[in-house]
Protein backbone atom coordinates (compact mmCIF):
# COMPACT_ATOMS: atom_id res chain seq x y z
CA UNK A 1 0.00 0.00 0.00
CA UNK A 2 1.49 3.50 -0.80
CA UNK A 3 2.35 5.80 1.92
CA UNK A 4 1.32 8.76 0.20
CA UNK A 5 -0.75 12.04 1.71
CA UNK A 6 -3.58 11.52 -0.26
CA UNK A 7 -3.75 8.03 0.92
CA UNK A 8 -5.48 9.74 3.97
CA UNK A 9 -8.87 10.01 2.31
CA UNK A 10 -8.35 6.16 1.86
CA UNK A 11 -7.94 5.30 5.34
CA UNK A 12 -10.99 7.14 6.33
CA UNK A 13 -12.98 5.29 3.83
CA UNK A 14 -10.99 2.10 5.06
CA UNK A 15 -11.96 3.06 8.52
CA UNK A 16 -16.19 3.72 7.77
CA UNK A 17 -15.92 0.50 5.85
CA UNK A 18 -14.86 -1.96 8.20
CA UNK A 19 -16.72 -0.09 10.97
CA UNK A 20 -19.99 -0.47 8.69
CA UNK A 21 -19.44 -3.79 7.77
CA UNK A 22 -19.00 -4.87 11.44
CA UNK A 23 -22.33 -3.54 12.72
CA UNK A 24 -24.89 -3.92 10.02
CA UNK A 25 -25.78 -6.54 7.60
CA UNK A 26 -25.92 -4.54 4.45
CA UNK A 27 -23.70 -1.33 3.61
CA UNK A 28 -23.78 2.23 3.32
CA UNK A 29 -26.54 2.98 0.59
CA UNK A 30 -26.83 6.62 -1.03
CA UNK A 31 -28.76 8.18 -3.68
CA UNK A 32 -25.68 7.97 -5.83
CA UNK A 33 -24.37 4.94 -7.47
CA UNK A 34 -20.54 6.76 -8.01
CA UNK A 35 -20.25 7.41 -3.93
CA UNK A 36 -21.71 3.88 -3.10
CA UNK A 37 -18.92 2.27 -5.36
CA UNK A 38 -16.10 4.42 -3.50
CA UNK A 39 -17.35 2.95 -0.51
CA UNK A 40 -16.73 -0.69 -1.84
CA UNK A 41 -13.58 -0.06 -3.31
CA UNK A 42 -11.96 1.48 -0.01
CA UNK A 43 -13.69 -2.35 1.64
CA UNK A 44 -12.27 -3.62 -1.09
CA UNK A 45 -8.77 -2.15 -1.05
CA UNK A 46 -8.53 -2.64 2.91
CA UNK A 47 -9.04 -5.88 2.42
CA UNK A 48 -6.28 -6.47 0.14
CA UNK A 49 -4.18 -4.76 2.69
CA UNK A 50 -5.68 -7.24 5.39
CA UNK A 51 -4.76 -10.49 3.09
CA UNK A 52 -1.12 -8.90 2.62
CA UNK A 53 -0.93 -9.49 6.34
CA UNK A 54 -1.90 -13.07 6.29
CA UNK A 55 -5.44 -12.81 7.54
CA UNK A 56 -9.07 -12.37 5.78
CA UNK A 57 -12.30 -10.86 6.73
CA UNK A 58 -15.39 -11.76 5.32
CA UNK A 59 -17.29 -8.43 6.33
CA UNK A 60 -15.98 -6.61 3.40
CA UNK A 61 -16.45 -8.64 0.64
CA UNK A 62 -19.91 -8.74 1.44
CA UNK A 63 -20.57 -5.04 2.04
CA UNK A 64 -18.68 -4.61 -1.39
CA UNK A 65 -20.77 -7.36 -3.44
CA UNK A 66 -23.86 -5.86 -1.61
CA UNK A 67 -23.11 -2.19 -3.39
CA UNK A 68 -22.15 -4.28 -6.71
CA UNK A 69 -25.73 -5.72 -6.52
CA UNK A 70 -27.27 -2.45 -5.77
CA UNK A 71 -25.51 -0.76 -8.60
CA UNK A 72 -26.58 -3.09 -10.85
CA UNK A 73 -29.71 -2.69 -10.03
CA UNK A 74 -30.09 0.68 -11.87
CA UNK A 75 -28.64 -0.28 -15.20
CA UNK A 76 -31.08 -0.06 -17.63
CA UNK A 77 -31.39 -0.94 -21.50
CA UNK A 78 -32.46 3.06 -21.58
CA UNK A 79 -29.68 3.94 -24.79
CA UNK A 80 -28.09 0.52 -25.10
CA UNK A 81 -27.23 -0.14 -21.51
CA UNK A 82 -25.11 1.82 -18.67
CA UNK A 83 -25.61 2.63 -15.07
CA UNK A 84 -27.39 5.53 -13.59
CA UNK A 85 -25.26 7.98 -11.64
CA UNK A 86 -28.87 9.13 -9.32
CA UNK A 87 -31.44 7.15 -8.49
CA UNK A 88 -33.64 9.52 -5.93
CA UNK A 89 -36.90 11.85 -6.13
CA UNK A 90 -35.25 14.70 -7.76
CA UNK A 91 -36.05 13.84 -11.12
CA UNK A 92 -33.93 16.15 -12.92
CA UNK A 93 -31.16 14.26 -12.01
CA UNK A 94 -32.48 11.34 -12.53
CA UNK A 95 -31.87 11.41 -16.41
CA UNK A 96 -27.60 10.57 -16.17
CA UNK A 97 -25.57 8.02 -16.96
CA UNK A 98 -22.71 9.20 -15.99
CA UNK A 99 -18.59 7.57 -16.88
CA UNK A 100 -17.51 7.89 -13.03
CA UNK A 101 -20.42 5.58 -12.05
CA UNK A 102 -20.14 2.92 -14.49
CA UNK A 103 -16.05 3.37 -14.19
CA UNK A 104 -16.29 2.80 -10.32
CA UNK A 105 -18.76 0.02 -10.81
CA UNK A 106 -16.44 -1.55 -13.44
CA UNK A 107 -13.72 -0.93 -11.12
CA UNK A 108 -15.71 -2.76 -7.88
CA UNK A 109 -16.16 -5.79 -10.02
CA UNK A 110 -13.03 -6.16 -11.72
CA UNK A 111 -11.25 -6.06 -8.47
CA UNK A 112 -14.21 -8.23 -6.78
CA UNK A 113 -13.18 -10.92 -9.38
CA UNK A 114 -9.63 -11.27 -7.84
CA UNK A 115 -11.27 -12.11 -4.66
CA UNK A 116 -13.83 -14.47 -5.57
CA UNK A 117 -12.81 -15.90 -9.15
CA UNK A 118 -16.87 -15.43 -9.91
CA UNK A 119 -16.93 -15.18 -13.60
CA UNK A 120 -20.16 -13.14 -13.74
CA UNK A 121 -18.34 -10.45 -12.67
CA UNK A 122 -17.02 -9.88 -15.87
CA UNK A 123 -19.38 -11.19 -18.28
CA UNK A 124 -22.38 -12.39 -19.11
CA UNK A 125 -24.15 -12.25 -15.45
CA UNK A 126 -27.45 -10.88 -15.14
CA UNK A 127 -26.96 -7.49 -15.62
CA UNK A 128 -23.60 -8.16 -17.37
CA UNK A 129 -20.14 -7.67 -15.84
CA UNK A 130 -17.04 -5.52 -15.82
CA UNK A 131 -16.50 -6.64 -19.79
CA UNK A 132 -20.04 -5.43 -20.18
CA UNK A 133 -19.58 -2.22 -18.63
CA UNK A 134 -16.80 -0.77 -20.65
CA UNK A 135 -17.97 -2.53 -24.02
CA UNK A 136 -20.88 0.04 -23.17
CA UNK A 137 -18.96 3.05 -21.93
CA UNK A 138 -17.01 2.45 -25.55
CA UNK A 139 -20.25 2.03 -27.70
CA UNK A 140 -22.13 4.53 -25.60
CA UNK A 141 -20.01 7.36 -26.81
CA UNK A 142 -18.82 8.25 -22.91
CA UNK A 143 -15.06 6.49 -23.56
CA UNK A 144 -13.49 6.61 -27.10
CA UNK A 145 -10.88 4.42 -27.43
CA UNK A 146 -9.21 5.26 -30.88
CA UNK A 147 -8.39 9.00 -29.26
CA UNK A 148 -8.38 8.80 -25.25
CA UNK A 149 -11.60 11.15 -25.14
CA UNK A 150 -13.72 10.80 -22.86
CA UNK A 151 -16.94 12.03 -22.16
CA UNK A 152 -18.76 13.24 -18.18
CA UNK A 153 -22.30 12.25 -18.69
CA UNK A 154 -25.01 10.63 -21.17
CA UNK A 155 -28.43 12.55 -20.86
CA UNK A 156 -31.11 9.35 -21.23
CA UNK A 157 -33.78 12.38 -21.26
CA UNK A 158 -36.84 11.46 -23.45
CA UNK A 159 -34.44 8.36 -24.87
CA UNK A 160 -31.99 11.19 -26.55
CA UNK A 161 -29.01 9.77 -25.67
CA UNK A 162 -27.30 13.20 -25.36
CA UNK A 163 -23.62 13.36 -24.36
CA UNK A 164 -22.64 16.30 -22.64
CA UNK A 165 -19.51 17.58 -20.47
CA UNK A 166 -16.49 17.45 -20.45
CA UNK A 167 -13.67 15.13 -18.13
CA UNK A 168 -11.93 15.41 -15.02
CA UNK A 169 -8.39 14.06 -14.30
CA UNK A 170 -9.70 11.61 -11.59
CA UNK A 171 -11.94 10.12 -13.81
CA UNK A 172 -9.47 9.15 -16.22
CA UNK A 173 -7.50 8.08 -12.88
CA UNK A 174 -10.38 5.86 -12.08
CA UNK A 175 -10.85 4.36 -15.47
CA UNK A 176 -7.41 3.55 -16.01
CA UNK A 177 -7.49 1.23 -12.40
CA UNK A 178 -10.59 -0.34 -13.73
CA UNK A 179 -8.49 -1.44 -17.14
CA UNK A 180 -5.48 -2.55 -14.91
CA UNK A 181 -7.84 -4.66 -12.81
CA UNK A 182 -9.31 -5.95 -15.74
CA UNK A 183 -6.18 -7.35 -16.96
CA UNK A 184 -4.82 -8.88 -14.09
CA UNK A 185 -8.25 -10.42 -13.91
CA UNK A 186 -8.35 -12.30 -17.65
CA UNK A 187 -4.80 -11.43 -18.60
CA UNK A 188 -5.58 -9.54 -21.66
CA UNK A 189 -3.03 -7.23 -22.51
CA UNK A 190 -5.54 -5.08 -24.79
CA UNK A 191 -6.53 -3.40 -21.53
CA UNK A 192 -3.37 -2.10 -20.50
CA UNK A 193 -2.59 -1.10 -24.73
CA UNK A 194 -5.77 0.79 -23.71
CA UNK A 195 -5.33 2.69 -20.52
CA UNK A 196 -2.40 3.71 -22.17
CA UNK A 197 -4.17 5.59 -24.68
CA UNK A 198 -6.36 7.03 -22.35
CA UNK A 199 -2.71 8.35 -19.94
CA UNK A 200 -1.72 9.77 -23.18
CA UNK A 201 -4.96 11.39 -23.84
CA UNK A 202 -5.11 12.92 -20.48
CA UNK A 203 -1.33 14.09 -20.30
CA UNK A 204 -2.44 16.41 -23.66
CA UNK A 205 -5.47 17.53 -21.80
CA UNK A 206 -4.56 17.98 -18.50
CA UNK A 207 -0.85 19.32 -18.80
CA UNK A 208 1.26 22.40 -18.94
CA UNK A 209 5.23 22.33 -18.33
CA UNK A 210 4.53 18.79 -17.14
CA UNK A 211 2.40 20.31 -14.30
CA UNK A 212 -1.13 18.33 -14.40
CA UNK A 213 -4.14 20.57 -13.92
CA UNK A 214 -7.96 21.14 -13.77
CA UNK A 215 -9.84 23.99 -15.03
CA UNK A 216 -10.51 24.74 -11.37
CA UNK A 217 -6.89 25.89 -10.77
CA UNK A 218 -7.35 29.00 -12.68
CA UNK A 219 -9.94 30.42 -10.36
CA UNK A 220 -8.44 28.79 -7.18
CA UNK A 221 -11.64 27.08 -5.87
CA UNK A 222 -10.30 23.02 -5.97
CA UNK A 223 -12.03 21.56 -3.44
CA UNK A 224 -10.21 18.85 -1.27
CA UNK A 225 -11.89 15.62 -2.97
CA UNK A 226 -10.52 16.85 -6.31
CA UNK A 227 -6.87 17.24 -5.15
CA UNK A 228 -7.26 13.88 -3.56
CA UNK A 229 -8.70 11.96 -5.82
CA UNK A 230 -5.98 13.62 -8.59
CA UNK A 231 -3.15 12.82 -6.71
CA UNK A 232 -4.26 8.95 -5.96
CA UNK A 233 -5.83 8.44 -9.57
CA UNK A 234 -3.12 9.62 -11.18
CA UNK A 235 -0.69 7.93 -8.59
CA UNK A 236 -2.37 4.84 -9.95
CA UNK A 237 -2.02 5.49 -13.45
CA UNK A 238 1.89 6.07 -12.88
CA UNK A 239 2.15 3.19 -11.66
CA UNK A 240 1.61 0.82 -14.97
CA UNK A 241 4.26 3.75 -16.68
CA UNK A 242 7.73 2.38 -16.03
CA UNK A 243 7.10 -1.63 -17.32
CA UNK A 244 5.01 -0.19 -20.34
CA UNK A 245 6.97 3.01 -21.29
CA UNK A 246 4.27 5.45 -21.23
CA UNK A 247 6.54 8.45 -23.85
CA UNK A 248 6.19 11.64 -21.30
CA UNK A 249 4.18 10.47 -18.52
CA UNK A 250 7.73 10.14 -15.74
CA UNK A 251 8.71 13.69 -13.78
CA UNK A 252 4.96 15.19 -14.38
CA UNK A 253 3.76 17.04 -11.14
CA UNK A 254 0.22 17.82 -9.70
CA UNK A 255 -0.64 21.33 -9.38
CA UNK A 256 -3.15 23.04 -7.04
CA UNK A 257 -4.94 26.35 -5.89
CA UNK A 258 -3.57 24.63 -2.45
CA UNK A 259 -0.05 23.24 -3.29
CA UNK A 260 1.52 24.68 -6.10
CA UNK A 261 2.87 21.86 -6.91
CA UNK A 262 3.01 18.04 -5.79
CA UNK A 263 5.24 15.66 -6.97
CA UNK A 264 3.95 11.95 -7.20
CA UNK A 265 7.45 10.41 -7.29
Amino acid sequence: MEGRATDKLYLATRWAAIETAKNRNNYVFTEYTDDQAWWANGALRLEQYIRSTGDATVELLKAAQIVINDNLKHETETCGGGIYWYHGFFRPFRTAKTTISNVLTMLTMATMFSFTHDATLLHGGTHGGAIDIYNWLLTSGLLNAQTGDQKDTLDTAHDNCTLVGGSLTYEYGVLVQALIALENATGHAQYIVGAMIFIQNAIKKFTQNNIIYEKCDQTNTCQGDQLAFRGQNEAKSQSITPARDAEGFNGISLSSSKFPQMRLK
